[in-house]
């Protein structure tokens, strides 16, 4: 029934957000304004998924009003007052969630989960440039997509330290 599917599909996505928050909050190293922000602030940073965790999460689900939007390319800390895509009180706006507005808002994290992503992407606007006779607007689309995928990439990157960010 329409019921029992619904069912269905809220228990998956409370197990998604629930396996989401784990990653989040153990990633040694976390990329976007809400990551870099999550990073700094978890208690469970770099430890492995133990009973205090599953605990916080299990708290953190009951007594908050936590929306996690999962995608590709990042996970969305779900606010609608500092949301980059213009989405409604409840989610984000799926037309205009996009990597690159996703990633100049506040409510982004990404994890090494997502880095294959950012390194597609970085390699397809590489050789985007590459062709002969590309348009300047293609182009600088192109090189900003560039910068973008490289920020990303080097917040994920444990060789770099916070000092050479940039």
């Amino acid at each position: 029934t329409d019921f029992e599917l619904a069912e269905l599909v809220d228990a998956q996505a409370a197990r998604e957000t629930r396996a989401a928050l784990e990653e989040l909050l153990v990633a040694p190293r976390l990329a976007g304004k809400a990551g870099r922000e999550l990073a700094a602030r978890s208690p469970f940073r770099g430890r492995t998924r133990d009973g205090d965790l599953d605990a916080y999460i299990t708290r953190l689900l009951a007594e908050t009003d936590v929306r996690l939007g999962v995608c590709d390319w990042g996970y969305c800390l779900y606010r609608q007052e500092t949301s980059a895509c213009i989405g409604s009180d409840k989610e984000p706006n799926p037309v205009l969630r996009t990597q690159g507005t996703c990633v100049t808002c506040a409510n982004f994290a990404v994890s090494e989960h997502h880095k294959p992503v950012w390194e597609a992407r970085l390699q397809r606007n590489l050789a985007l440039l590459e062709r002969p006779g590309l348009d300047p607007e293609s182009r600088n689309l192109a090189v900003i997509r560039i910068e973008e995928s490289q920020r990303v990439i080097r917040e994920l990157d444990p060789k770099i330290d916070d000092g050479n960010r940039g």
